[in-house]
């Protein structure tokens, strides 16, 4: 398994950002970049805002071929990095009992570390919309005008997912309420976390699991 994914740190898709405080936002991600550059990431260029999004910001001409951002392992959100915090093994159990797939353990994942003031990838939940501009989020009206489309057909299988993964947090939370506390993972939450690894993760190499790396 390589230890690097190379990956392009591009504008926003299928997603618009609550607007945050300009000030605020530029520290946020500066403290970002810092981040990624303290851990060992590789890019040319910087991260920046954009009309639309976030991305990285390229300050050289590239050719063919050349390397615009390396990401190691360590920084990876992943099904895999779960399994290395304290809730790692109620994850893992979940998983191994087929109860959940690998997209709704590292969306568990996310939201546990996003409630955790300590969190490794605190600097990266920071910039994170608080909400998405996706069907999932559409109001009654303008679901009418998506019926017999494949986009209300999707919206209604992710429905599914999230009432599906809140019911197993319930069930888990009845035997240990501090694993996934009620007042936290709520439908809302848990809707918020899963739409997060919808529009920012990919498949990692080697075993099939779940990586969040976008901004």
């Amino acid at each position: 398994m390589k230890a690097l994914l190379l990956v392009c740190l591009v504008a926003l898709a299928a997603s618009e950002e609550k607007p945050k405080d300009a000030t605020s936002e530029k520290a946020q991600l500066k403290a970002f970049e810092k981040w990624l550059r303290d851990n060992g990431a590789v890019f040319s260029g910087d991260v920046a805002k954009f009309a639309e999004g976030r991305g990285l910001r390229v300050l050289e001409d590239l050719n063919s071929g050349d390397t615009i951002l390396q990401i190691p392992q360590v920084l990876w959100l992943s099904a895999e990095s779960a399994n290395r915090t304290s809730y790692g093994s109620v994850i893992q159990q979940l998983r191994d009992g087929k109860h959940i797939d690998d997209t709704q353990a590292v969306a568990l994942h996310l939201l546990t570390e996003k409630y955790n003031t300590s969190s490794f990838w605190k600097p990266w939940l920071d910039i994170l919309p608080l909400e998405f501009e996706t069907p999932l989020y559409y109001p009654v009206d303008d679901l009418q005008e998506m019926v017999g489309t494949s986009a209300l057909d999707i919206r209604d299988k992710q429905v599914k997912i999230i009432e599906s993964l809140q019911k197993v947090v319930e069930a888990v939370g009845e035997q240990n309420p501090e694993v996934f506390p009620k007042e936290l993972f709520t439908q809302a939450t848990i809707a918020w976390a899963l739409s997060t690894v919808w529009a920012r993760s990919a498949n990692g190499p080697g075993r099939h699991f779940c990586v969040i790396f976008v901004v």
